[in-house]
């Protein structure tokens, strides 16, 4: 419960206090909902994570555990942003091919002017 109560804020922050301040055009706050509370989640397991609900993992940073699943963690999440930053690209540059791709002028102004 944590964890979600915990990723619903983060999230809600992220929404209403940093993204209209980035030049981006997430109109439905997918990654604000999905992407914030998936990078906290995968982060907290490092941390919540407990032998007594699964004797398969190591306990977390708060029941007793060392550093090594919270840095385990933290580094499969950045790899996991990497990996959908670089297939992102991809997958534009091979819908480009086939749908034009253009980006209205008046909000290409707008993020180039601040």
């Amino acid at each position: 419960m944590i964890i979600g109560i915990v990723g619903a804020i983060v999230s809600q922050y992220f929404i209403t206090k940093i993204k209209p301040h980035l030049p981006i055009d997430d109109i439905v706050d997918a990654f604000g909902c999905h992407g914030v509370s998936g990078i906290w989640g995968s982060i907290a397991t490092g941390i919540f994570t407990s032998h007594q609900i699964s004797h398969l993992l190591p306990n977390g940073l708060l029941f007793g555990g060392d550093l090594h699943l919270l840095l385990v963690q933290i580094f499969v999440t950045l790899l996991t942003i990497i990996f959908i930053g670089v297939m992102d690209i991809i997958l534009i540059k091979l819908l480009s091919i086939v749908l034009p791709v253009s980006i209205d002028n008046e909000k290409l102004a707008a993020i180039q002017s601040k």
